[in-house]
């Protein structure tokens, strides 16, 4: 069933590449120019199933300084089999010489979910039915980052998350569980913290060279209006190195860690299109969590230039293998999920790529569309 809708994703698809502008063919024009791109395809994960979404990537350049990376706002809304709704915006937008960055989440879903407790054995073992893990989830997030250059590839800026879990139609083991108990259902927290970052990365949504370390600390508590009183720590490193023309090999590994009062809500989880694909979103979540994925990205040649150099077509695939854990602190990782995938991308713009993973977990798949990488 699964690998029907692969193939129907892919054929939503075709007319669009048939008509798509061939990017080696655009000249310098685009740079200045606002661009929008349309999309109208199904995709499938473990949490919505079987989903349609529509939206796309606008691009657009700030101000007339050519240096300036181009900045891209992609947007999708999404309407699934089980009743998911879905409404997605990535924004990715750069000041003048890149010296300023803005980039962030808005999303809001509102669907049916499911809960396995806190921790991995709950996570592994609780048997997904309407009775033991089913219940309905209103969810919106805002999620701002503001950087600016200090010295070369040195950033460091502010950041602000405010965000809403209100939990309904409670199953039956569920309303015993001692975390919704005790910290509640209906859940708002606002947070306040840092970002740091070291990017030497040449264009950070599809990168083919360069690296980022990451730093950010977030706090919430009831001087930013939240229930909870706690701290949400994320250290992250990537690196990309171009092989030869249109291969590129990427890695990442990333570090989600909470200390205090962390509601259940808002522990770090395991599971999306941007970590271990393939996941339900939601399932595997605890105070500290943690993954490694390295990833082989391999663009098509089409032909070669007069001078010989090979000129790459707009399709390509991407395979990649990772694994993560979870657990109440990081000195006690000691069960691994396993994950692994291959995907393909198509660029929908220069160096903007939509792209259409199938991820395998443990006992669990995911088919995802997107648009830039995964990291």
């Amino acid at each position: 069933m699964k690998i029907r809708i692969w193939l129907v994703a892919i054929s939503f698809l075709i007319p669009y590449i048939a008509i798509s502008q061939d990017v080696n063919s655009i000249d310098s024009s685009y740079r200045t120019k606002p661009k929008i791109t349309p999309f109208l395809v199904p995709s499938y994960s473990p949490e919505v199933k079987l989903i349609i979404v529509a939206g796309g990537i606008f691009t657009f350049q700030t101000g007339t300084d050519l240096d300036t990376k181009r900045s891209s706002i992609p947007f999708n809304v999404g309407w699934s089999t089980n009743n998911s709704k879905e409404i997605d915006f990535r924004p990715v937008i750069y000041g003048r010489n890149n010296n300023i960055r803005f980039f962030g989440r808005m999303v809001l879903k509102d669907m049916p979910d499911h809960y396995y407790g806190v921790g991995y054995f709950n996570a592994r073992d609780t048997k997904t039915s309407d009775s033991t893990t089913l219940y309905h989830r209103f969810w919106w997030q805002t999620d701002l980052n503001f950087v600016r250059r200090v010295r070369g590839p040195l950033f460091a800026g502010i950041r602000f998350d405010f965000n809403r879990t209100k939990a309904t139609e409670l199953n039956e083991q569920m309303v015993m569980d001692e975390r919704t108990i005790e910290e509640g259902t209906d859940i708002q927290n606002s947070g306040v913290g840092f970002i740091i970052q070291y990017d030497t990365r040449d264009f950070e949504v599809n990168s083919k060279s360069g690296l980022l370390l990451n730093l950010s600390s977030t706090f919430y508590g009831k001087l930013f209006n939240s229930r909870f009183n706690y701290n949400l720590l994320v250290l992250e490193y990537r690196q990309f190195k171009t092989v030869s023309p249109g291969r590129v090999l990427a890695w990442t590994i990333k570090i989600n860690n909470g200390s205090g009062n962390v509601p259940w809500t808002e522990l770090p989880k395991l599971g999306t299109a941007f970590d271990l694909r393939g996941y339900r979103n939601g399932r595997y979540r605890d105070k500290s969590a943690g993954f490694g994925i390295v990833e082989y990205r391999h663009t098509f040649r089409k032909s070669k230039s007069a001078e010989g150099a090979p000129r790459l077509s707009k399709h390509g695939l991407v395979v990649w293998a990772g694994t993560g854990s979870l657990a109440e602190s990081m000195d006690k990782w000691n069960q691994w999920l396993p994950n692994y995938g291959l995907g393909y991308r198509f660029e929908v713009q220069p160096s903007i790529n939509a792209r259409l993973d199938f991820g395998f977990g443990l006992q669990s798949t995911g088919f995802y569309i997107n648009f830039n990488e995964a990291f």
